[in-house]
């Protein structure tokens, strides 16, 4: 990707301040005045630099720390509470959606989920809502993240690096205007090359 010299308007934002704050201070005159002016700018610079640190934060945030453990989980109810497969399916890796569907086969799973959205909204009502908590949560050893590796390589062909995993107990809750029901249900979940994925959709 070719490089593009962008502006960079919080950058001047800062520059513009500080220049103003050293402007304001040979402007003064009097030992007293400097030095409030000098603490005020003081301030200021101190307040813009701990601005910065919290925008660096968030963007931090918004880049590394959307995507946890829970990811997949949160992907699948969502998925299943708005109708939407393309959200549920974000929670099994490319490789796997790649192989286990194909064009026809995709559309076959699209339609199975849907079905099943129909299927909710009839014994739980229009308005259904899926819900979860985690009860349980183990992580899974390392040898058994190598294992899984070995699996996937062997089955799709696919060299992968998993550096975490969990097993997770869930409590689940399909709530609807005709009626409610509870159920448990495992999931596991693994880091598959810096990203959290699950093997299984339902």
């Amino acid at each position: 990707m070719s490089k593009v010299e962008k502006k960079d308007p919080i950058g001047d934002f800062f520059k513009n301040i500080f220049k103003k704050s050293k402007d304001t201070l040979k402007n003064v005159s009097s030992s007293e005045a400097v030095k409030d002016v000098k603490n005020k700018a003081k301030g200021k610079e101190l307040y813009i630099a701990g601005g910065g640190f919290i925008l660096l934060a968030l963007v931090l945030f918004l880049l590394f720390g959307t995507n946890t453990f829970e990811t997949p989980i949160k992907n699948i109810v969502k998925g299943i509470n708005t109708a939407n497969f393309k959200t549920s399916i974000q929670a099994i890796p490319p490789f796997m959606v790649d192989k286990e569907f194909k064009t026809s086969s995709m559309e076959e799973a699209e339609k199975e989920f849907l079905d099943r959205i129909v299927n909710f909204r009839e014994e739980y009502g229009q308005n259904y809502q899926v819900r979860y908590r985690i009860i349980e949560k183990k992580r899974i050893e390392l040898n058994d993240l190598h294992e899984v590796e070995n699996d996937i390589l062997s089955y799709y062909s696919e060299k992968v690096r998993i550096t975490d995993g969990y097993k997770l107990r869930l409590s689940t809750s399909i709530s609807g205007d005709k009626k409610s029901e509870e159920h448990e249900i495992t999931y596991r979940v693994y880091k598959i090359n810096g990203k959290w994925y699950t093997n299984r959709l339902f």
